[in-house]
């Protein structure tokens, strides 16, 4: 018989996983079917209408050019951030 406690951290461990996982799905969620989409044939481009889009989806708009090898532009309320592919 072993009285063997589980160690404190690995609960929070799994907590922040956890919370990690609720949190990425709405955001990549948000970034699909928020944005209207116009595709060109070496360029994609995401329209918001939401003023801090740009800052907010550039991680997935960098993602998305590197993935799908096609420049990314996303647009918001107030301005535009572009990545290539290069």
């Amino acid at each position: 018989m072993t009285t063997d406690k589980p160690k404190w951290w690995l609960s929070w461990v799994i907590y922040g996983l956890v919370g990690l996982l609720l949190s990425v799905g709405p955001y990549v969620g948000g970034y699909f079917l928020f944005g209207k989409r116009v595709d060109y044939p070496h360029l994609t481009e995401r329209h918001f209408g939401f003023k801090y889009a740009q800052g907010l989806y550039s991680p997935l708009g960098r993602a998305e050019a590197l993935v799908c090898d096609k420049d990314v532009t996303i647009y918001g309320t107030n301005g535009y951030v572009s990545w290539g592919t290069d």
